[in-house]
């Protein structure tokens, strides 16, 4: 079989088969995944204008500064804003009695010019138990949509730790948006 007659035969396989021969390269590619690739691309720029439409008309992030980030009872706990990421307040509760002490997640509040907010559901455990002289890490989220920039921030923590079964008074962590 001559060399010629190979490659037509060659050709009209590959050709039958989803594919055929780039012709500057002399090399097969094939078309059958073609359709998908189409598709794929599509919805690559579809979900990147989606992303840019979506980006360009949601608001700014709100930036809270601490103005008080440390609060204490003497004797009883300390209370430090760690950092803020978006809509979650991050903190270090520290137990300074000889006492074992409950934080009770769900009753950490955000006090508004409107009202008191309820952190969001979410994580791993909602009562963490502190050693005497230990500390404990504890994240909240809150829905900060309706916040508006220059507004004075409450966080309280009165009701949320406990020693000895009783809640301790201890002042809030104060924020501006």
């Amino acid at each position: 079989m001559s060399s010629e007659l190979r490659s037509a035969l060659d050709r009209r396989r590959l050709f039958s088969f989803g594919a055929h021969i780039a012709p500057c390269y002399g090399l097969a590619v094939s078309t059958q995944r073609l359709p998908s690739r189409i598709f794929l691309l599509g919805l690559l720029l579809w979900l990147a204008v989606l992303g840019l439409a979506c980006g360009s008309s949601s608001a700014p992030r709100l930036a809270l500064i601490a103005d008080q980030p440390v609060v204490e009872t003497a004797g009883a706990a300390r209370v430090m804003l760690k950092g803020v990421d978006g809509d979650i307040l991050m903190f270090d509760v520290m137990n300074l009695s000889g006492e074992q002490m409950v934080i009770l997640r769900d009753q950490v509040r955000l006090q508004t010019p409107r009202g008191t907010l309820y952190r969001e559901p979410g994580g791993l455990s909602s009562i963490y138990n502190v050693p005497p002289y230990g500390a404990h890490e504890v994240y909240v989220k809150f829905d900060l949509s309706g916040v508006q920039p220059g507004e004075r921030l409450l966080v309280q923590f009165e009701g949320a730790i406990m020693i000895k079964g009783q809640p301790v008074a201890i002042p809030p962590v104060v924020l501006t948006a």
